[in-house]
């Protein structure tokens, strides 16, 4: 009878022992699973954020290319802080042509409430200038080279001391007359151009 209590202790001390064994080996194959899948799923970020990484690497790469190009596009545009230096460039194109240049107004226009988160935004613009008539001429010539995109809405030209005014909407509008050398005019301007924001 001993022998058989024995046995029966050996085998659930077997049985304990294999019980425990299959257990820890659960354990350690479930945290290995675990584990697995841990690796799995960062390296699979891993290798998408090294894919971006790299698109973004090769983006920066092509962008530096064209610096030059950007550089030229952005010329067309009046700087952001950079409405005092075109005010200046415009009064420095009047006197390159002998005229008093005055800018009556600068003033944004809100074209659409689409525009307002653009990057650009439209400046209404609104000079005066006196001169000759062939500088008066020089002078808006000198206005539509500048390198900014101008666009001329209206422009006015009157001879001083005379109620007669010429006003041209048009590029195919034409006056002929035959002008006196002393003659002194007087230039309205009306354009928009595009200043960065």
């Amino acid at each position: 009878m001993n022998n058989t209590s024995t046995s029966k202790k050996i085998l659930t001390i077997l049985t304990l022992i294999s019980v425990s064994v299959a257990s820890l080996y659960g354990f350690v194959y479930w945290s290995m699973y675990k584990d697995s899948k841990n690796v799995a799923l960062l390296i699979t970020q891993s290798s998408t954020d090294f894919e971006k990484n790299e698109r973004i690497r090769l983006a920066k790469i092509e962008l530096a290319k064209n610096d030059d190009f950007i550089s030229k596009i952005d010329s067309y545009f009046i700087p952001k802080d950079g409405v005092v230096t075109f005010i200046n460039e415009i009064e420095n194109l009047g006197k390159s042509a002998n005229v008093s240049t005055t800018i009556s107004s600068i003033e944004p226009v809100i074209v659409n409430e689409k525009e307002k988160d653009n990057f650009k935004e439209t400046l209404s613009v609104k000079l005066e200038s006196v001169g000759s008539w062939q500088n008066v001429y020089q002078f808006v010539s000198l206005l539509e080279s500048t390198p900014y995109g101008i666009v001329i809405d209206e422009v006015q030209i009157k001879l001083m001391d005379s109620t007669d005014t010429l006003t041209f909407k048009s590029a195919s509008s034409t006056v002929p007359r035959i002008r006196n050398s002393n003659e002194t005019w007087k230039l309205v301007v009306d354009f928009k151009i595009l200043k960065l924001k």
